[in-house]
């Protein structure tokens, strides 16, 4: 049950909405300034990969070359992929205000099947504008929150993306800034930044020994016994794939370890001996052929560059 200050508050949140952003004298202004932006995203454009079920931080940047001193940003995702909203953190001078929420989700919103969340903040106390507090970031990027959500844990959404949109609320609309007495307010861009979902785990097959050549789909052949024979000569043909410092690929026997004992393991796989295991540290997306299907991993085969997670974007995400 809500306390008697929770609920005033709540009730000072409502009245803020209608007055302070729908009621103003200026309503929609043009913008003071230069554009002001809202990005909701990586900051550098690229995709959030997450895994079904995961709980991800997504981040929100703002970027003005004035004294703001009211924020209403409103965003919006799609219920397949988005199952759940967590609120999140605020960052910069939004921790000083007299007020800053996230408001509850709207289902449906703006579309059918979309739920929007908004962040709502006033810097102005009841006796006046807090100076000090008001937001300005020298038209910088400056991160300002980040909304915490609960990917769906549907894994037929592995391989696809989803934007995350400009939400709206009931009455006050869409995304924009006020000044420091709520007297001019100003539509602010919102520009979308989108997640990816992708399986959990290395983006490599056992025994590919060779996989640094890039080929796809990849696959064991008897190639992989003389690269790895090279490498044991030092030829410079041969060079490690390194996925977060380890060839994976070519522990053949599951040791955690590159030694000749994998030359030895490769070679009675293909006499039909024996099966080709992987370091329990490095667990594949893919354990034999049957295994792969559509497009090659973004960046294939990541040997120069290997993912931190281990988690890998499919390429053609974005386009």
């Amino acid at each position: 049950m809500y306390s008697k200050i929770r609920i005033t508050k709540l009730f000072l949140m409502a009245l803020l909405i209608t007055c302070f952003f729908t009621i103003s004298s200026a309503y929609c202004a043009e913008d003071p300034g230069l554009p002001d932006s809202i990005m909701v995203g990586n900051l550098d454009g690229s995709f959030i990969a997450a895994c079904p079920g995961d709980t991800i931080d997504v981040p929100v940047w703002a970027k003005c070359d004035e004294n703001v001193g009211g924020m209403h940003i409103p965003i919006a995702t799609d219920d397949q992929y988005i199952a759940e909203h967590l609120d999140g953190s605020f960052y910069d001078q939004l921790i000083y205000w007299w007020i800053i929420e996230f408001l509850p989700t709207r289902p449906d919103r703006p579309f059918e099947n979309f739920t929007t969340q908004t962040i709502l903040g006033v810097s102005i106390h009841m006796e006046g504008p807090d100076m000090d507090s008001l937001f300005n970031s020298q038209y910088n990027w400056v991160k300002i929150a980040e909304f915490k959500m609960i990917i769906s844990s549907d894994t037929s959404n592995i391989g696809c993306t989803t934007q995350i949109t400009k939400g709206r609320e009931q009455l006050a609309g869409g995304v924009h800034f006020s000044n420091e007495m709520g007297s001019l307010d100003w539509s602010t861009a919102l520009v979308a930044g989108g997640i990816a979902i992708v399986p959990d785990g290395y983006a490599y097959l056992p025994g590919d020994a060779n996989m640094t050549n890039g080929l796809w789909p990849p696959m064991v052949l008897g190639g992989d016994i003389t690269y790895l024979v090279s490498y044991f000569r030092g030829l410079p043909s041969s060079q490690p794939c390194l996925l977060d410092g380890f060839w994976a690929s070519a522990d053949a026997n599951g040791d955690c370890l590159v030694l000749g004992s994998d030359i030895v393991r490769l070679v009675n796989f293909f006499r039909g001996y024996t099966t080709i295991e992987y370091c329990s540290d490095y667990e594949p997306l893919w354990l034999t052929p049957d295994d792969i299907s559509g497009s090659a991993p973004l960046g294939w085969p990541n040997c120069e560059t290997p993912p931190v997670s281990g988690r890998v974007t499919p390429s053609g995400f974005g386009k």
